[in-house]
């Protein structure tokens, strides 16, 4: 949970988000997904935040794979909350990639 909860975060729709993305550049330096929707199950618009900006995707899918970029690309320690799941998945994604040739 504590994991889900610094890598993805949830809001509802009609959030002010000039004010939202104030406040979140100061107390969340790292990339993470922002989910706007009636509930965790319904979500109706998928971002990723990093430094204070929002970038639209399409899909929740697509927010979480960006994000996992994100970190790769731009060299960025993943948050002590969710380093063990997040290294899982970057291995395991490794792992697919070297079994496909």
């Amino acid at each position: 949970e504590e994991c889900k909860l610094a890598f993805i975060h949830h809001k509802p729709l009609g959030t002010n988000m000039v004010e939202y993305l104030h406040e979140a550049k100061a107390t969340r330096p790292f990339p993470y997904v922002l989910t706007l929707g009636n509930d965790t199950q319904h979500v109706s618009q998928a971002f990723v935040i990093i430094a204070g900006q929002a970038l639209e995707h399409d899909t929740l899918l697509q927010a979480v794979n960006a994000c996992f970029k994100a970190f790769f690309n731009l060299d960025i320690e993943y948050p002590r909350q969710c380093e063990c799941d997040t290294y899982q998945v970057e291995w395991m994604d490794c792992a697919t990639k070297i079994n496909r040739f």
